[in-house]
Formats: C-alpha cells, sequence, structure tokens
C-alpha cells in the first residue's frame, strides 16, 4: 500500500506509522494479538518443560530441536568467561513474542506493499 505510493519511504517511518496506530488502538481491538502473544507464551513454557524432561523440544513442525536439518534455526551464542562452554552450545526454545511484536510484523508487510 505504502510502498506503491510513495517508495521512498524508509523503514524507520513504516514503524513509526506501525507504532502510532497501536497506541491509537482500544484494549478490544488489541485482543486477537494480545491471544495470540499468550498462546506463544504457553508454547513457550510447553517446550521449555519437554527441554528439561527429554533434552529436546518440539518444535511446530513435529520435528525435533536436535535434528541436524534445524541447526540452521537456531542462533549461535557466543560464550564469555563465565559461561559453561556446554551452556553456550546449548539449544533454547525461541522466546514468546508480545502482543506488539504479532501486530507490527502483521501491519509492517501490509504497509510495504
Amino acid at each position: 500500500m505504502l510502498k506503491k505510493s510513495q517508495p521512498e519511504t524508509k523503514i524507520t517511518e513504516v514503524m513509526s506509522l506501525v507504532a502510532k496506530k497501536w497506541s491509537e488502538m482500544t484494549e478490544k481491538d488489541k485482543q486477537p494479538y494480545v491471544k495470540l502473544s499468550e498462546a506463544d507464551k504457553v508454547r513457550l513454557e510447553k517446550q521449555l518443560d519437554e527441554k528439561k524432561k527429554k533434552g529436546f523440544f518440539t518444535l511446530n513442525d513435529k520435528s525435533k530441536s536436535t535434528d541436524p536439518a534445524n541447526a540452521k534455526l537456531f542462533k549461535k551464542r557466543k560464550s564469555t568467561e563465565s559461561d559453561n562452554e556446554e551452556e553456550s552450545k546449548e539449544l533454547k526454545p525461541k522466546r514468546a513474542c508480545s502482543s506488539y511484536i504479532f501486530f507490527a510484523t502483521e501491519h509492517t508487510a501490509q504497509l510495504k506493499k
């Protein structure tokens, strides 16, 4: 939408528009994004529990986090002096997204069209 009418628009300007729209929304309008955020928190807790019990967690596509094909999905952490070498190699579930992140992702994509 915005990209066609104003192709020179920078991503920072797009994000400012998205943030402004979010701040003007009522709590009722934000509710679908709050529900997505709550569901994502449940997913995180489930994956953390599974990792604690089994040593791996199941991704949304039902594959294991330890499958070699999934290595590209995880960021490698740089180990610091205080980090345990094993801990820095450990794969962790993606953290839960906030309701604003769900909203911004959806609306940024719409504005960039």
